[in-house]
């Protein structure tokens, strides 16, 4: 996989969390949009954990869904960001989020990544929400948003190659928490 397309699609989801956490901010109250840009792209996170959950019930998580779910959050990322209604300081956030990307590449999956996380994540791109799974095996009885957020990730060209980033995407907006 050429590491150019990782970074740039992991940027791009990035922002799509940013968008998103904007819009829920400037609904909750307008002011939160001043806030720290880490609280904001946490909070598109759980937004799109939302998303993600209703969404499933009605259609898979494949490539068109994702595709849509994506280029809506850039828009509204776009548009929070052209008429300066959040503060985004691109320097630091593009600073951090390369030193970081690093981390990324050499990010080990969890142990049991391989027998549960990416057969499950795989079945939301390929399957709307099926009931019974845990009777195939142990590891289908497990649920985990994660699942679900891995699921917005399968995204033409690098496929499924960010599924492992949620965590690393979590760490980023932590950090620009707490360097600000």
């Amino acid at each position: 996989m050429n590491y150019f397309y990782i970074y740039i699609f992991t940027l791009l989801a990035t922002l799509t969390f940013l968008g998103y956490g904007s819009l829920v901010a400037s609904i909750i109250n307008k002011k939160i949009l001043k806030n720290n840009i880490g609280y904001i792209g946490l909070t598109g996170l759980l937004t799109c954990t939302i998303i993600s959950y209703i969404t499933i019930f009605f259609t898979k998580h494949g490539y068109l869904h994702n595709i849509i779910l994506h280029l809506v959050g850039l828009s509204f990322f776009i548009y929070f960001f052209i008429n300066k209604k959040i503060e985004f300081k691109i320097k630091t956030f593009f600073i951090i989020f390369s030193v970081l990307f690093i981390g990324l590449l050499i990010l080990r999956n969890h142990d049991d990544f391989n027998y549960y996380h990416l057969t499950y994540s795989l079945s939301l791109t390929e399957n709307k929400l099926i009931f019974g799974l845990g009777n195939l095996g142990h590891g289908y009885t497990h649920h985990s948003s994660i699942f679900f957020l891995n699921s917005i990730l399968y995204l033409p060209i690098i496929k499924y190659f960010l599924f492992h980033s949620i965590g690393w995407i979590t760490l980023l907006f932590i950090n620009l928490i707490l360097i600000e």
